[in-house]
């Protein structure tokens, strides 16, 4: 049976972990260039060991443009999906299994207790750029299939694997496979939840705004107009209509939408009235409340609103109008609660870890929304480790957890694929 080959493969699967961690997949600028290939090589070469069907192709820009979440001008060259398919015998139901090769980047090195790209266990933890988000979680997939084959299983439902570029840069990488055909009957996606189960995540929008004023000396303030300040106006405004969403916004397995003030700058110094003001802003918005699409063009309306309000009540922002310009937009999306993908993983989980799993949405968005929304096919998000430490200085994953991810779903896969 794979449980056996589980307990005898442990010392196994943490080195092929920490292989994974010490390539460099880092995502430069939101995912324009990457170097997601020599991590992919891995990949590749682990698949092929196992004899999976290997499908290795590039997004392709030009086929991406006609999804609205497409992240637009990133460059392809050297940055492959890689998707492996256990053939079922069939009469079971498919599963795609989704992770991320690419990581964030890294810098600040005398922060860290070691190097990013070389990983380290201490108290417990695995620690080194990825190994939380989320190459602990892909690790975990390819695991769990090697074990079921090794064990001479036949499942009746196909079993997709895919390896996938540019998360971190919007999803073009998931996208794609969505638009190569790729579809099941159920998908997990194994971001780290701490083994807990999300079956829904927030959308978001993402926002750069620009306002002029008329600089002078400090002193004559009065004969100039401060454009932090006719920013500051409208963030009021939005914090006053964020606390009125969390009135009467409400959801069973998510927060309120919330707005976040990301980056501001503006001036030169304290004794000049500045001239101009720049503010990125975003908001996370309820998935009920997306379009069609899921996304969040009707959220906008409202927001759009309220700063028009502040507009229209300030005689120099009527003649000077902010310039506002959208540069990132997620959709949000949801299964329900009981849908049986959800109860087969509460169950498997509930066996493997003694207790309890909690089902909940996720605060934050992920690929799940791309295979939910646009591939039409139900997807959970569970894996190792802890949101908190994404993108973190002395990212970690526990390594006990990694190890029970890999048991839990080579159940789930069993379970689900007959």
């Amino acid at each position: 049976m794979w449980r056996k080959i589980l307990a005898e493969r442990r010392e196994e699967h943490l080195e092929f972990l920490k292989t994974l961690i010490a390539k460099d997949t880092t995502n430069r600028l939101h995912g324009v260039y990457g170097k997601e290939e020599i991590g992919q090589g891995v990949i590749i070469e682990k698949l092929t060991e196992m004899g999976l069907e290997i499908d290795v192709f590039e997004p392709d820009n030009e086929r991406l443009m006609k999804y609205k979440e497409a992240g637009r001008g990133h460059h392809y060259d050297d940055r492959p999906n890689v998707v492996g398919v256990l053939k079922g015998t069939g009469g079971g139901r498919s599963l795609i299994l989704n992770g991320h090769i690419d990581t964030m980047p890294f810098d600040q090195l005398e922060k860290w207790e070691n190097h990013p790209l070389e990983p380290t266990i201490r108290d417990g933890k695995l620690f080194g750029r990825g190994s939380c988000d989320m190459k602990a979680g892909l690790a975990s997939i390819i695991l769990a299939v090697e074990a079921l084959v090794d064990s001479g299983v036949k499942l009746k439902g196909d079993v997709i694997i895919q390896s996938v570029v540019d998360e971190e840069g919007g999803g073009n990488g998931t996208l794609a496979c969505v638009d190569r055909g790729y579809v099941a009957d159920a998908a997990i996606i194994t971001e780290p939840t701490s083994l807990e189960i999300m079956h829904a995540h927030m959308g978001w929008l993402y926002y750069r705004m620009e306002i002029v004023g008329k600089s002078l000396h400090s002193a004559l303030k009065w004969d100039g107009v401060n454009a932090i300040e006719k920013m500051m106006k409208i963030i009021h405004a939005l914090q006053d209509f964020e606390r009125e969403y969390a009135i009467r916004k409400r959801h069973p397995f998510l927060p309120p939408p919330t707005f976040n003030f990301g980056a501001i700058k503006g001036g030169m110094a304290g004794t000049i009235v500045p001239d101009y003001c720049m503010l990125d802003f975003g908001l996370h918005f309820l998935p009920e409340d997306g379009d069609e699409d899921g996304l969040g063009t009707l959220v906008e309306e409202e927001v759009f609103q309220v700063i028009e309000g502040v507009v229209q009540g300030d005689p120099w922002l009527r003649e000077y109008r902010p310039v506002i310009k959208k540069y990132q937009q997620g959709s949000g999306y949801q299964i329900p609660a009981d849908h049986p993908i959800v109860q087969v993983m509460a169950k498997n989980a509930r066996n493997h870890l003694g207790r309890d799993v909690t089902v909940r949405g996720a605060e934050y968005g992920t690929d799940a929304r791309l295979l939910n929304n646009y591939g039409k096919i139900p997807t959970i998000i569970f894996g190792p480790g802890s949101i908190n430490q994404a993108h973190s200085i002395n990212e970690y994953v526990p390594v006990e957890e990694y190890f029970q991810s890999i048991a839990v779903l080579a159940d789930v896969i069993w379970e689900w694929c007959g």
